[in-house]
């Protein structure tokens, strides 16, 4: 027998945590609610913003765009997407046709820009530069993506940047950056994360940070959004990984695990960012930094380029 949601429809998924089905139409008004409640409990969003979303061509960039245009008007703000092509063969071309796609089908300006023409490397040819450095590719990737993100934003007139960082991504950061016992990185964690507020640096904001992955991929498929399926090709962090099929297994034992960490960690925040604020300073490359010099230009150095 077919289950039902409370409005009496045929349900299409169940909630575990909540112990509730719902069918289509109420999933999507309940992911929607969710993310108007996230939004509003943590200031993320002010009339008059011009936001720009991280458009990776994922799934969860995808479903977060589609949610911030649907608003565009209740809000009173603008809705563009950046999109970064890192330069990995067989990997980013499927992922930025698949954004192309989104954007067009949402009917949003879209900007790309590559690593190749504005720091002069690619990921997928710096694996000789890094063998024998203990640093990884999703270090230099995540630096660079993130220092471009934010100066391509400035350059379009965007004030805040949107990345589809969802509560599984949220989670195992917490649990990461915890067991490496990194504090600089956690306190950057939450809906919220400002850290560094100057007129260089748009405030990264995150809408769906209380959303289940399993949710976000299910709206951007209800929704009928264009989204590219897999993950990186590239070798990966696996601490992450453990970290991630260790959550997913407690989800599954004890339902709603990954929204308690969340939450923990909200109430948690406010202690850890009084004790360790940081001054803004800028390198030498103009970009905003809270050390001598932004990570970006350390790396690039450590590849023997200079950028673009």
């Amino acid at each position: 027998m077919t289950e039902k949601c409370r409005c009496g429809q045929d349900a299409i998924y169940f909630r575990r945590h909540e112990g509730r089905h719902y069918c289509r139409d109420c999933l999507i008004a309940q992911i929607e609610k969710n993310v108007r409640r996230t939004v509003r409990e943590n200031g993320l969003i002010k009339s008059g913003d011009r936001i720009a979303v991280a458009l990776s061509g994922g799934k969860d960039s995808a479903a977060l765009l589609c949610i911030l245009k649907k608003y565009e008007k209740a809000f009173h703000i603008s809705v563009c997407a950046i999109t970064v092509d890192e330069g990995i063969a067989g990997q980013t071309e499927k992922t930025i046709d698949a954004a192309k796609k989104v954007a067009k089908q949402l009917a949003v300006e879209h900007h790309i820009f590559s690593f190749e023409n504005e720091f002069g490397i690619r990921i997928d040819s710096i694996k000789n530069r890094i063998a024998e450095k203990e640093i990884n590719y999703c270090t230099y990737c995540g630096v660079l993506r993130r220092s471009l993100l934010n100066r391509k934003a400035r350059e379009i007139g965007a004030n805040k940047l949107a990345v589809g960082i969802n509560l599984d991504d949220e989670a195992q950061s917490i649990l990461m950056n915890f067991l490496r016992g990194d504090l600089s990185q956690f306190q950057r964690l939450g809906a919220n994360p400002i850290i560094i507020e100057d007129e260089k640096f748009a405030a990264r904001i995150k809408p769906l940070r209380n959303l289940p992955e399993s949710e976000t991929e299910l709206y951007a498929a209800l929704n009928g959004l264009v989204f590219h399926k897999g993950r990186c090709i590239m070798p990966t962090d696996t601490m992450r990984w453990n970290i991630k099929d260790m959550l997913n297994a407690l989800e599954e034992q004890r339902p709603g695990i990954k929204l308690q960490i969340a939450s923990f960690y909200d109430r948690l925040k406010p202690m850890i960012t009084k004790s360790t604020g940081e001054q803004v300073g800028y390198c030498r490359c103009g970009e905003p930094t809270s050390q001598g010099r932004c990570r970006t230009c350390v790396l690039l150095e450590e590849l023997g380029v200079s950028g673009k």
